[in-house]
């Protein structure tokens, strides 16, 4: 039932997003969604220094007092480096609009507030999930990304603009951080050094990776954003947000339980081994039914919504959806080098991501349905790497059938008429 709460914890307000996303597709054209994309950039590019390496350690760090010194510092450092990183880069991302500057940065405005909220967010949220409250975080997830969603949705559809995304996102990490902030006063503190170990210094390694995943998996927008401009970049943005969303956060969940049950271990590799083979047994069938409902929605919803102007990106998602096989695999890593203190092996992964994205920028120029199988066969690559790096504590039982399926259904897609 943990996966269950966790899956729906960030399912449900990467699905709202995207919603709000496709409703601005609607109502805009692909260079808005273009300069959206780069504020966007922006901002996951923070969180990969911030809120990502520090969902890796914050449990275990809440067991010591070192450990809560530290995260209380963490959270001043990110509310207030966000604030000015945000407003320089969506400075910056505006002036790409030399005829209307202001309206641009007003538009993204919103973008630069929501670190401080994601910020205060994190401790509590940690504290949650260490007391195994997974219900309360869903439930604030998921009325926050309603509240967002419907006051997105609402803006993007009366002023036409990008402002109703960022809106929406504001407003859902805003909602969410009160909610867990109030939800995480009844638990109770926590004491477990040895649960702690290396948990503090896992942080840095932890940075450096999130920033290189960063890089391997957004590194391709950025190069085609600068090189076919802010409308190829909008259409690929389109085509990830709809393939992409469900099963990355399928992915992000999983790893969150796996990440408070290695926490509660103590054994040799053949029990992480075993923790981990029996995640993704859970995971693929997530997998599985996230797959099926994307494609779905994607003909029988998205396409009729969006109609011929953003067919160049819809066509790829059948595409860009077999990545949520590999990146549940990929996903599953991180925890286990932060738990057997091998963090910084997992830089090593993303490092060879990297090397995919001019060739993903190359491919687009000649076409999307080119770009978007480097990116599958990325995908593959970095799963295949980061478990290679798990040493014996890889569950290769468990990641080849993954692999498996992936091919075999990249071969169905190709045999299908185009």
């Amino acid at each position: 039932m943990r996966r269950i709460w966790s899956a729906i914890e960030r399912i449900v307000p990467r699905l709202s997003l995207a919603l709000v996303g496709l409703v601005v597709a609607f109502a805009t054209d692909p260079a808005a969604v273009g300069l959206y994309s780069w504020g966007i950039l922006a901002l996951t590019f923070f969180q990969s220094a911030t809120d990502q390496p520090i969902r890796q350690v914050a449990v275990s760090a809440l067991t010591t007092r070192g450990g809560r010194k530290f995260l209380r510092r963490y959270t001043v450092f990110a509310a207030a480096g966000g604030l000015v990183f945000m407003i320089l880069a969506c400075s910056a991302a505006s002036t790409l609009n030399s005829e209307m500057v202001w309206s641009a940065f007003g538009s993204l405005a919103p973008l630069c507030l929501t670190p401080i909220f994601t910020a205060i967010a994190t401790v509590p949220a940690a504290r949650l999930q260490l007391a195994q409250r997974w219900s309360v975080i869903t439930t604030g997830r998921t009325a926050a990304a309603l509240a967002g969603t419907s006051a997105g949705v609402a803006v993007a559809l009366m002023t036409s603009s990008i402002v109703g995304a960022t809106l929406a996102l504001l407003l859902s990490e805003a909602i969410f951080a009160a909610h867990t902030y109030l939800g995480a006063r009844a638990v109770p503190p926590v004491s477990n050094p040895e649960m702690a170990t290396g948990a503090v210094r896992a942080f840095l390694p932890m940075v450096c990776y999130s920033i290189l995943g960063w890089g391997q998996g957004q590194m391709d927008r950025v190069l085609v954003g600068a090189f076919s401009g802010t409308a190829s970049l909008g259409n690929l943005t389109v085509a990830s947000s709809v393939a992409r969303s469900a099963g990355d956060a399928v992915a992000a969940s999983q790893a969150n339980v796996l990440r408070v049950d290695l926490n509660h271990t103590q054994g040799a590799d053949s029990a992480v081994r075993e923790i981990v083979a029996r995640s993704l047994r859970s995971s693929y069938w997530l997998c599985a039914a996230t797959i099926i409902a994307t494609i779905g929605a994607t003909y029988f919803i998205v396409r009729p919504l969006l109609g011929a102007s953003w067919e160049l990106a819809l066509a790829i998602v059948p595409i860009l959806v077999l990545t949520t096989i590999p990146s549940a695999i990929s996903w599953s890593a991180a925890p286990v080098h932060v738990h057997r203190g091998t963090a910084k092996r997992a830089m090593i992964a993303p490092s060879v991501g990297i090397v995919f994205a001019p060739v993903v920028a190359y491919l687009s120029t000649s076409g999307l349905e080119l770009a978007a199988w480097a990116i599958l066969a990325r995908e593959m690559v970095l799963a295949i790497t980061q478990v290679t790096l798990m040493g014996r504590a890889a569950p290769w039982g468990q990641v080849i059938p993954g692999f498996a399926a992936t091919l075999a259904l990249s071969a169905a897609l190709l045999t299908l008429p185009t």
